[in-house]
C-alpha cells in the first residue's frame, strides 16, 4: 500500500531584550540534547476538546466514522552560551533563530494539514492498520550580537503510532462486512423481548463500529496488558484464524486494566495468567454455538463487545487454578476470582453482571470453572452450578 506524505513548516524569531518582551538565554544553560517527539490525538469535535498522548507502543481504535486529528510535540531545546559563538565584551543574552518542519506519512488512508504540527488523518474507507509516522527537523542558531550570523544546529525526531479504523456495521443490511459474515442482531424493541432488554433496549442495540481482527492486527497492544486479540479469542479455533470483525467496548480495556491491579495486589501474577476463554462472539457464531448444543442467550451481551469469560491459570492447562487452596479445582475458586472481579469493577467505576460457573460449554477448555462479567451497566450476579 503506498504512503501519502505531507509537511508542513515554521519558523520563530526569538530576540535580543527581556524588557521588550523578547526570550533571553542564561549564558549557564545547556547545550540542546536530542530529544523524543511525540504523538498527541485531538479528543471531542469542540472548541474545549482536549489532547490525549498518545503510545507508540499501543494501537488507536479509531470510532467509526471520526479522523483522527493529530499533532506532533517536542520538548524545547535547551539552548545556551555554548551554541553561541564567543565575541569580547559582548552580553550574555542570546539572539535565537529556530526554524522546525514536520514531514507525515501514513501507510494508508488520507493524510491532510490542518495546522502548524497538526494533521487529520482519514481512513478513507479502509478496514487494515495503518502506520501514522512524522519526522521533524529543528535548526537553530544562536548568537551574542543580533548583526551576526551564527552557526546552525540541527535535530532530528520521529515518531508513530498505529490506528485501526472501524467499520460501521449496518443492522439492517446483510450482516456482512468486508467479506465476513458477522450476522443479524437481534431486535431490542421486540415486544416479546426479555424484561432486561425491554427497560433497557439501548443497552442491546447493535454495536456501531467493528475492527479487523486477523494475523496482523490481533497482537496490535490496546493497553499495558491487552492486545486486539485478548478480547476476541477464536470461537472456533480448529478452523484456524481467517479474518474476522469484532466490536470492542472501550470500557472493557478499562475494566481489564483495574483486574490486573487487583490479581497483581492479591496473587503477584504470572504473565498470561489472565485468560479470557470467550470475548466477542458475532450473532452468526452464537447460531453456530447453539447448534453445537452450547447454548447462549439471543441477546448474550458476548455479541455487544463487553463480555469475557475469565479464568486465573498461571500454570497454563487451560483450566481454572486452586485459588482457594484446597486441593480441588471447583466453583469454589471461581468465587474467589469473582471477588477480584467485583474490586476492578469497583476500581474502574463500571456496572455490569457478574456470573460464576461452574463449568465452561465451548469448542475449547471445557469443563472448567470460570466467572463472566459483562458491562451492561447495572449490576446483576448469579451462579450456575
Amino acid at each position: 500500500m503506498p504512503s501519502r506524505n505531507v509537511s508542513g513548516a515554521q519558523g520563530a524569531l526569538c530576540l535580543l531584550l527581556a524588557a521588550a518582551g523578547m526570550l533571553t538565554v542564561p549564558a549557564d544553560a545547556q547545550s540542546p540534547a536530542a530529544s523524543p517527539v511525540t504523538l498527541e490525538i485531538r479528543q471531542g469535535e469542540d472548541a474545549a476538546h482536549s489532547w490525549r498522548p498518545m503510545d507508540p507502543d499501543m494501537a488507536v481504535l479509531l470510532p467509526v466514522g471520526r479522523d483522527a486529528v493529530v499533532r506532533a510535540r517536542w520538548k524545547a531545546a535547551e539552548i545556551g552560551s555554548a551554541d553561541a559563538p564567543e565575541s569580547e565584551g559582548q552580553s550574555n543574552h542570546l539572539t535565537t533563530t529556530t526554524t522546525r518542519s514536520a514531514s507525515w506519512t501514513a501507510s494508508g488512508g488520507e493524510l491532510r494539514l490542518v495546522g502548524e504540527d497538526v494533521i487529520s488523518w482519514s481512513p478513507a474507507g479502509g478496514t487494515e492498520a495503518v502506520t501514522l509516522a512524522v519526522e521533524v527537523n529543528e535548526s537553530w542558531s544562536v548568537v551574542r550580537d543580533p548583526a551576526q550570523d551564527g552557526p546552525s544546529t540541527t535535530r532530528t525526531g520521529s515518531a508513530r503510532v498505529t490506528m485501526l479504523p472501524a467499520v460501521a456495521f449496518d443492522r439492517d443490511g446483510d450482516g456482512t462486512l468486508g467479506g465476513a459474515f458477522v450476522g443479524v442482531y437481534p431486535n431490542e424493541l421486540n415486544p416479546n423481548a426479555p424484561a432486561p432488554v425491554a427497560n433497557n433496549p439501548r443497552t442491546y442495540t447493535p454495536p456501531r463500529s467493528f475492527h479487523r481482527l486477523d494475523d496482523s492486527t490481533a497482537t496490535l497492544r490496546l493497553s499495558a496488558n491487552a492486545t486486539l486479540g485478548t478480547f476476541a479469542p477464536e470461537v472456533f479455533p480448529a478452523e484456524g484464524s481467517g479474518a474476522r470483525f469484532v466490536a470492542i467496548s472501550p470500557e472493557l480495556i478499562r475494566f481489564w486494566e483495574a483486574l490486573h491491579g487487583v490479581t497483581a495486589s492479591r496473587r503477584r501474577p504470572a504473565p498470561g495468567e489472565l485468560r479470557v476463554l470467550r470475548g466477542f462472539v458475532s450473532p452468526h457464531e452464537r447460531q453456530r454455538l447453539q447448534r453445537l448444543g452450547i447454548p447462549l442467550a439471543e441477546f448474550s451481551r458476548y455479541q455487544y463487545g463487553d463480555a469475557l469469560a475469565i479464568i486465573l491459570d498461571a500454570n497454563r492447562d487451560n483450566r481454572m487454578d486452586d485459588l482457594n487452596n484446597d486441593g480441588r479445582i471447583d466453583i469454589a475458586d471461581a468465587e474467589v476470582l469473582a471477588g477480584f472481579i467485583e474490586q476492578a469493577l469497583t476500581d474502574a467505576g463500571l456496572a455490569g453482571g457478574i456470573g460464576v460457573c461452574a463449568s465452561f460449554e465451548g469448542p475449547n477448555h471445557i469443563g472448567t470453572p470460570y466467572v463472566h462479567v459483562d458491562l451492561r451497566g447495572w449490576n446483576l450476579r448469579w451462579r450456575e452450578e
